[in-house]
């Protein structure tokens, strides 16, 4: 009787806690428009990479992720207040004047930069340098 009393308490506690996790929904700051393949819309619905890490999150966890679709101004303002909770894809180094710098995970992801000069074949679209490393 007294552990299946216990086991009942702890079944309760748990049901609360679990309740409680799924209540927790944070908004995360998509890009309106386009940014693939970290956001995109794609039929009325936000896809992309950063959608997916979210997604995943919240089917190991139970949170909840809602998507606010902004320009990066609006975006960095409403975070600035507290409006939005998550801006995904932000470098540390481009928040150092804020006043709300937030907290930072590890990178996931690294990048190679572009860097065009005048040597060479004169492009006429960005597309050329589709899948192209330059050297200079």
């Amino acid at each position: 009787m007294k552990g299946s009393l216990m086991r009942w308490w702890w079944s309760v506690l748990f049901a609360i806690y679990s309740w409680s996790v799924h209540a927790v929904c944070y908004t995360v700051m998509v890009y309106h428009g386009a940014n693939p393949p970290y956001s995109f819309e794609s039929n009325s619905q936000f896809s992309g990479l950063f959608v997916d890490i979210f997604d995943e999150i919240s089917a190991q966890t139970g949170l909840c992720f809602e998507y606010l679709p902004v320009s990066v101004a609006r975006g960095q303002r409403l975070f600035e207040k507290g409006e939005i909770d998550i801006e995904p894809g932000v470098s540390p180094t481009w928040r150092q004047e804020s006043t709300n710098p937030g907290i930072y995970s590890y990178f996931y992801a690294r990048s190679r930069e572009i860097i065009l000069a005048r040597v060479g074949p004169v492009l006429t679209s960005p597309e050329q340098l589709y899948g192209q490393v330059m050297i200079v």
